[in-house]
């Protein structure tokens, strides 16, 4: 009985570990994205609706061109696109 135990416990610490590994995986391929593809020059973001038709950038917008500044460590240039982006990413980052 006491083998079960030991062996579910075991099972569950990989399960666990491969499901972080996937996320620090996933997290990783993010910011080589974010970092390689230039928002508003690139196929990866989707064009803005907003944008179109008023020519004004929405939140939405200036949180794209953030992370992707944040990603090239602009963060001067992260604080003018969306102050908020650049203010809360550490704590959902961390949050995790």
């Amino acid at each position: 009985m006491y083998k079960k135990i030991q062996e579910k416990i075991y099972q569950s610490k990989t399960v666990r570990m491969s499901i972080g590994l996937l996320f620090i995986l996933l997290f990783l391929f993010f910011i080589y994205l974010l970092r390689n593809q230039t928002p508003g020059r690139s196929v990866f973001y989707p064009p803005c609706p907003f944008y179109h038709f008023t020519r004004l950038y929405c939140p939405g917008c200036g949180t794209g061109r953030a992370l992707h500044s944040l990603a090239n460590l602009e963060i001067l240039k992260a604080f003018s696109f969306n102050i908020l982006t650049v203010l809360l990413t550490p704590f959902l980052l961390f949050s995790f």
